[in-house]
């Protein structure tokens, strides 16, 4: 008994909200038996393939008292945080950086030699992002269809779309009907960015049609090989 007494517990530690925009905060709250400690330390978002990070100065809010911390690429920050249970808010100082990144909140408590560890990870991804969906064209009749589900892997969950277009789109100058979420849109080159689609998730099933233009058929039917959009992202 005296011995389970005397170690380190963590009673609670969470992060919310789970993933944030790159000036969102979050809120830390913890409840432990020993000396806590926090550490923050940020590497590159997987898959974002950006390079070193950029240095961001952290605002730390607990009870109104605000202080600052300088985190840079392979640093940590350490925060002896006296109460046993209490909470903060951590957030960005708003720097213009939009580097896609990995936070790993960590708490230890401490009682003597002995440690109890609790690690959380937060996605700190930018506020808007863009790219394009597209799929392999199969040919049906005159109509060329490129449909399948978007990976997640780049997005995830993080994201909703804001806009479609066919601008910097590898197939900008054809008409694209889009279908997505049961929503159902004709694109032409030049439109302005359609905001039909804005709130609905970026995964799920896509399906894009054109069809086959006189200069296709001219060459036996041969029209583009795949079908892309161009998409802007806002984080949720």
């Amino acid at each position: 008994m005296l011995l389970a007494a005397c170690q380190p517990r963590i009673y609670r530690f969470t992060v919310d909200p789970p993933t944030i925009g790159n000036n969102d905060p979050v809120r830390v709250s913890w409840k432990v038996a020993g000396k806590p400690t926090l550490l923050i330390h940020d590497i590159g978002y997987p898959n974002s393939g950006g390079g070193r990070l950029s240095p961001v100065t952290l605002v730390i809010t607990r009870h109104g008292k605000e202080d600052n911390f300088t985190l840079a690429a392979e640093d940590t920050i350490r925060l002896p945080l006296g109460s046993k249970a209490d909470s903060l808010e951590i957030r960005k100082k708003p720097d213009g950086h939009t580097d896609d990144r990995l936070r790993y909140i960590r708490l230890v408590a401490v009682r003597g030699k002995r440690e109890s560890p609790q690690t959380i990870e937060v996605p700190v991804r930018p506020d808007t992002a863009s790219g394009q969906v597209g799929f392999a064209v199969v040919p049906h009749g005159d109509t060329l269809i490129a449909a399948g589900l978007n990976n997640a892997k780049t997005w995830g969950d993080d994201y909703v779309i804001l806009t479609v277009s066919l601008e910097h789109a590898d197939t900008s100058n054809r008409v694209i009907e889009v279908d997505h979420s049961g929503i159902s849109r004709v694109l032409h080159r030049g439109d302005p960015p359609d905001e039909s689609f804005k709130g609905t998730p970026v995964t799920g099933q896509w399906t894009l049609k054109t069809l086959l233009t006189p200069e296709d058929k001219a060459k036996h039917g041969q029209g583009p090989t795949g079908l892309s959009i161009f998409i802007l992202l806002k984080h949720r």
